[in-house]
């Protein structure tokens, strides 16, 4: 699965850092946002650890 077939933000594919970072924030403030969206009962512990684990691996491996 790439990160298009889930992202609503139309990040490009194969998406590039930029994109991400301007669409999502960098890694570490995407954890945030979502750790907060767990903490208000928005999604499931399991929800936010796969979300961030995606895309850490999704921001890893874009384009510079």
């Amino acid at each position: 699965m790439s990160h298009a077939d889930y992202c609503r933000a139309g990040c490009p594919d194969p998406p590039r850092r930029p994109d991400l970072t301007k669409n999502h924030g960098n890694p570490e403030e995407f954890k945030r946002a979502v750790w907060l969206t767990y903490q208000e009962g928005l999604i499931t512990q399991e929800e936010a650890i796969r979300s961030i684990n995606r895309y850490t691996n999704d921001y890893e491996s874009a384009l510079p």
